[in-house]
């Protein structure tokens, strides 16, 4: 080896593979790969390793060649082989070639340095009489050994900022220098916490907090499984889970969806679930940046259940299906009314006076035994239900306010399950807001019924009444034209609004509304009651078939498929005929004469059509599409059916249902309803035009002008 080698060099890796026992040339600041002084057993047998643990880190402005050096701790001559092309390096140390590409760019760099173990070869290798290759000096091959090594990483982080036409220099130099000096500061304030962590600078504070990510949830507990539901109990959230919430999904299928879990919320329960079907659902705790941490998954299987035939579609089931079907479903039916209750839902924002109200409703004091929780903190986290004193089947529902924390706005309607409910009360405490607004124009899309109340009427009054042209009946008359302005600027005019105050029933419009509820609670069941009856009779003339003699009974419908009537456009009708009875219908006919010829042209089929024979419990349709000839008012009648109800027997003249009276819309009043107005919408353009070109004109007139080059003086 050269005399160089005497000396003790220390040298940055720089990406290149250090190992002990390697040979190094400083004279081109290269490693020389596959040759060493000592065996590998030998090597192995001579190495000493201890710990050497250490992180710190630089932040500079500089992007100079020297500064960047001095980061990665390469002196002057790695430098120098660096800049001549003798070196070519990786890793972090690439961080020397990337400058800056322009003088508009602001940068600053954030080195992290970090070490893990110390390795060095022991004094026993030394010994002469220990080489095994001699010939290495003979060679001149290299000028030193490598006999320790520090392993660590570098990494280097670039922030740059393109400075744009508008935005001083000196300003964003001004920025990045703010972000240096409080990069400085971060070593000294977060010695407490060691190794790397991820500072969070909230709401644009200068004091940072260390990131924690949520720890692992608990699987959610099956408690229940109901008809399309599944109830479960999820788990308590860790103190850095900042949302929790449950994914669900078909096996089979691959997106998640998810359902949010309130906070406090011990049970939530998944609804509108396929029936017989398996389910895998788990928690997903959400931290801060929204850092997600799942459960392990769990499996479910949905009870099979059988289809509920609702009121609309008992007629059709009857005709469509055997008797003995209908007879159950008619049975199932009945039973099921029996236990159907009504649901209220009270609702409106936070302190709005809600569970007072309900309590008040109820008849009982805020503190009485089984009243609803009050105080001047939000107490309802989550629809707590209660009894009607007088209706036993009416259940009145304490519902969160909308737009807290735990109940925003535009996750409200879905927390809460906004469609089980029956009809609603909205309480208002204050002026009319959008929120209410919110409610209101979501129970009327659902189209279902609620009131609105305004509460705390007895708190206005009592500030009103130091004015000195104080007037009751006026102060309640302006409280309630605000709420019912508010209701008709959304487009709704028939609800009324009633003033009431929890603490004094007697008084205001309280009683009134008591009133109101009780007299529309039995409207509500009288259509249910209607259908019940309806059901019996019906199930008394299916069994009056099935008892009866024997022979067959057709039941016949004609309805209008389109969904508006045009003039000049087709308008199809069909018509549908079911034997119900025990034997074949013979030498069947249908007729129709309700569309004289002047009023409606046949495009297809027939309007008067025979069967030789309808076979029991099967049905048959046709189908006639016409077109209007003109437009107006028209009656929809009926058709005749006739049969032999058995061979030999006498005719029998039925009647199908009857669409009901419409009115034939003219071709210009559909298309100015539904046409997509293509000629209004560029007439209008072209009309707008003048009002944006002559600005537009103006504005690049005076900017030429301005903006135009000055002739140099010679």
């Amino acid at each position: 080896m050269d005399s160089v080698g005497v000396n003790v060099i220390e040298t940055a890796a720089l990406g290149r593979p250090f190992q002990l026992g390697m040979l190094y040339d400083c004279r081109k600041d290269a490693l020389i790969p596959g040759i060493t002084l000592w065996d590998k057993e030998q090597l192995q047998q001579s190495i000493r390793t201890h710990p050497q643990i250490n992180t710190n880190f630089k932040v500079t402005a500089s992007d100079s060649i020297e500064d960047k050096s001095s980061v990665l701790n390469i002196d002057s001559c790695l430098e120098m082989s660096l800049l001549g092309g003798l070196l070519y390096v990786g890793g972090a140390a690439k961080y020397l070639n990337d400058t800056k590409k322009s003088f508009k760019q602001q940068r600053l760099t954030l080195h992290y340095h970090s070490t893990s173990k110390f390795e060095e070869l022991t004094m026993n290798h030394l010994a002469s009489g220990n080489i095994a290759h001699h010939e290495v000096f003979e060679n001149d091959t290299a000028t030193h050994v490598v006999t320790a090594v520090l392993y660590g990483a570098d990494a280097c982080f670039v922030f740059d900022r393109e400075v744009s036409a508008d935005e001083n220099e000196s300003t964003v130099a001004g920025e990045l220098q703010v972000a240096y000096d409080k990069l400085k500061g971060i070593s000294v304030d977060h010695q407490n916490h060691p190794g790397s962590c991820i500072l969070l600078y909230e709401n644009g504070c200068d004091e940072a907090i260390c990131f924690a990510p949520p720890t692992k949830p608990a699987c959610p507990i099956i408690k229940q499984v109901r008809d399309g539901s599944v109830v479960l109990k999820v788990p308590p959230p860790c103190h850095a889970t900042m949302k929790l919430k449950l994914l669900y999904k078909m096996k089979e299928e691959k997106s998640w969806k998810s359902q949010p879990v309130m906070q406090s919320q011990i049970t939530v329960t998944l609804t509108d679930l396929n029936p017989d079907t398996k389910y895998e659902i788990k928690c997903a705790a959400v931290g801060k940046l929204n850092y997600t941490v799942d459960s392990d998954v769990i499996r479910v299987i949905t009870e099979r259940t059988t289809k509920k035939v609702e009121p609309e579609d008992l007629g059709k089931f009857l005709l469509t299906h055997h008797l003995s079907s209908s007879i159950n479903v008619l049975q199932k039916y009945l039973k099921r009314q029996d236990l159907v209750e009504l649901n209220i839902g009270v609702t409106g924002e936070s302190g709005s006076g809600k569970s007072t109200f309900v309590n008040a409703f109820r008849g009982l004091g805020d503190e009485e035994e089984g009243s609803a929780t009050t105080g001047p903190v939000e107490t309802t986290i989550e629809p707590e239900v209660y009894l009607h004193p007088k209706y036993k089947k009416l259940k009145v529902w304490d519902l969160p306010g909308i737009g807290t924390p735990n109940f925003k706005a535009d996750e409200y309607l879905e927390l809460v399950q906004f469609e089980r409910y029956d009809f609603f009360i909205i309480i208002a405490s204050d002026r009319f807001r959008e929120c209410q607004a919110q409610l209101a124009k979501q129970i009327r899309r659902m189209r279902k019924t609620f009131y609105f109340v305004r509460s705390k009427v007895d708190s206005i009054i009592d500030s009103q009444r130091r004015k000195k042209n104080f007037d009751l009946k006026k102060t309640l008359d302006t409280i309630r034209e605000d709420c019912e302005y508010g209701l008709r600027r959304i487009g709704i005019e028939d609800t009324v609004v009633f003033l009431i105050s929890s603490w004094e029933p007697q008084k205001y419009d309280f009683n009134l509304l008591q009133e109101q509820i009780e007299k529309d609670f039995p409207q509500k069941w009288r259509r249910r009651t209607k259908m019940r009856l309806l059901c019996v009779f019906a199930l008394v003339a299916v069994v009056g078939l099935v008892a009866g003699e024997e022979g067959a009974r057709l039941l016949a419908s004609k309805s209008l498929l389109n969904r508006y009537a045009v003039e000049g456009r087709d308008l199809t009708l069909q018509y549908n005929i079911y034997n119900v009875g025990t034997s074949a219908a013979l030498e069947v006919e249908l007729s129709d004469d309700s569309f004289p010829p002047e009023d409606f042209g046949i495009v297809s089929g027939m309007l008067n059509v025979k069967w030789d024979r309808i076979a029991p419990a099967s049905n048959v349709s046709h189908t006639v599409v016409l077109r209007p000839l003109k437009a107006g008012y028209f009656n929809f009648t009926s058709a005749s059916v006739s049969y032999l109800a058995q061979e030999g027997g006498q005719v029998v003249v039925g009647y199908t249902s009857a669409p009901g009276q419409g009115g034939i819309l003219a071709q210009r009043e559909f298309d100015r309803r539904f046409s997509p107005h293509y000629l209004d919408w560029a007439a209008f353009g072209v009309m707008t035009l003048p009002s944006i070109g002559i600005p537009l004109l103006l504005w690049y007139s005076s900017k030429r002008k301005y903006d135009s080059p000055k002739s140099k003086k010679n």
